[in-house]
């Protein structure tokens, strides 16, 4: 298992030196190399925190369980985890969706998805969201903040709508040009890429309406996977893969209020689950631990130490909802070629007649 990460955890067995590795983004064409700056050095500018900020890293997460109490934890805590704990918990909400690219939080996500982490690839990106600390404080903080939380992820994707092209142009031609260029901090590429991808599963959780034609808009503007036969322009992997726009358009589109809407409205969103019900599995919910947890669970170190997991009980967890990229019958939504599938580009078109047709007043 440990030979499939992309740039390694380095694993001392005997638990003494951990080294945290790097993630590649196969997608752009490159070896992206990036360095893990220390949680201090958090890119956005830290206000004064408040008693009740500085208690955020000790509490338990809302709805959160805890398992039983187990033997000792077969694995040393890592000073990684504690920064990212402390740095996120005195965080406000503005600053969490600011934040949302910073390598503290990314790196740990992406490390030990097999195969690499690709921004084309539904299914690593969603499982980079999902394991994201920030939006799993998010999640719990919308139990009292969702409106400040919707407003802000809609401007997130309005941003990328703005500033997408000319980000992606960028970032191709450095790791062209500087195929090992040391990355301290994400550029503007990623702080829209992984951000946009973040905002989407957030909209579609939390059931903002509203957001569905700026979510499918950004597939629509921005996702180009050929090249034009005409101006020869590169192809350009929008922000967002497709499979993860079509998941987001069914859960908003299945919850809209039916007697909010008018007869042709209901007429397409009926035509849009005919197809979509069918063919979209449910919600996939797993236990994770909270994002205050000592431990991750995705750990890489878990699977060499302690096969068994025997650190985490005693942990707080939850459980989070994951979005499927795969029809029922296994066929995959969008592929990490750029390939979306017909039934994806049918529910796509679907969903943006839904949109037109429900004229978006927010219920």
């Amino acid at each position: 298992m440990m030979n499939k990460l992309i740039m390694p955890w380095v694993l001392a067995l005997s638990g003494v030196i951990v080294l945290a590795g790097i993630t590649t983004d196969r997608s752009m064409c490159g070896a992206l190399r990036a360095n893990m700056p220390p949680a201090s050095q958090a890119a956005s500018p830290k206000p004064a925190i408040t008693q009740d900020r500085a208690a955020a890293a000790n509490r338990p997460a809302a709805n959160a369980t805890t398992s039983p109490a187990g033997a000792k934890p077969q694995i040393a805590p890592l000073d990684w985890q504690a920064d990212r704990v402390s740095t996120i918990g005195k965080e406000s909400i503005a600053e969490l969706a600011a934040n949302l690219a910073n390598f503290d939080d990314v790196h740990m996500a992406e490390t030990s998805i097999e195969n690499g982490v690709m921004a084309v690839d539904a299914a690593a990106q969603i499982e980079v969201v999902t394991r994201l600390a920030r939006v799993r404080r998010l999640l719990e903080e919308s139990a009292q903040h969702r409106d400040e939380i919707v407003v802000l992820m809609r401007r997130q994707l309005s941003d990328t709508l703005v500033q997408y092209g000319d980000a992606y142009a960028e970032f191709q031609r450095i790791i062209s040009t500087e195929p090992m260029h040391r990355w301290t901090e994400p550029g503007t590429y990623r702080r829209l890429q992984n951000p946009s991808v973040a905002a989407t599963y957030l909209l579609a959780i939390l059931h903002d309406y509203q957001s569905l034609p700026l979510i499918l808009e950004v597939y629509e503007k921005l996702y180009k996977p050929d090249r034009s036969p005409i101006t020869k322009a590169l192809k350009q992997y929008g922000p967002v893969p497709p499979a993860i726009t079509v998941y987001a358009a069914y859960l908003l589109i299945e919850a809209f209020p039916i007697e909010k809407l008018s007869a042709s409205a209901r007429q397409a969103r009926s035509s849009f689950l005919d197809l979509a019900t069918p063919v979209l599995p449910p919600l996939i919910q797993k236990k994770v631990t909270t994002w205050n947890a000592a431990y991750e669970e995705e750990d890489p170190r878990l699977q060499v130490l302690d096969p068994n997991r025997i650190t985490l009980r005693g942990q707080p967890a939850t459980t989070i909802d994951i979005f499927p990229v795969k029809f029922v019958d296994g066929e995959v939504i969008s592929d990490t070629r750029g390939y979306v599938a017909p039934r994806g580009v049918e529910l796509l078109a679907k969903a943006r007649a839904f949109a037109t047709a429900a004229n978006f007043v927010n219920p």
